[in-house]
């Protein structure tokens, strides 16, 4: 049975990850988390209309509900340490991202096979 407290980080790791355009979900497969119980392991998802469709169910951390915290924490630090240097900026970010998925759409439409990943 899960305490006040659990609820409470439950909720509030999920809406900062609503936030950042992910969402958090029951772990599919084990893996490396064989050993630990079912209900402890939970994994982190991009939001369904963040990615294409092949790619919607990549797990982007996998870990207990501590483990997100400390991953959602990092993420915090490392964007307002970006922001601070002006290496990035939510904006820049943006751009660059919706500039990859149109080459990719236009990539995808003129040869009619799904888009991959420029590198």
């Amino acid at each position: 049975m899960a305490s006040l407290r659990q609820i409470q980080q439950l909720e509030s790791i999920t809406k900062q990850l609503e936030a950042q355009g992910m969402r958090l979900a029951k772990l599919n497969a084990h893996g490396a988390f064989a050993s630990v119980q079912d209900s402890e392991i939970l994994a982190v998802y991009p939001n369904e209309d963040q990615l294409p469709h092949y790619a919607r169910d990549a797990e982007l951390f996998i870990g207990t509900i501590d483990d997100i915290g400390s991953w959602i924490a990092g993420v915090h630090w490392l964007t307002a340490y970006n922001g601070m240097l002006g290496i990035d900026n939510g904006d820049k970010r943006r751009r660059l991202e919706n500039t990859e998925r149109e080459r990719q759409l236009m990539e995808a439409l003129r040869t009619g096979q799904p888009p991959r990943l420029k590198r």
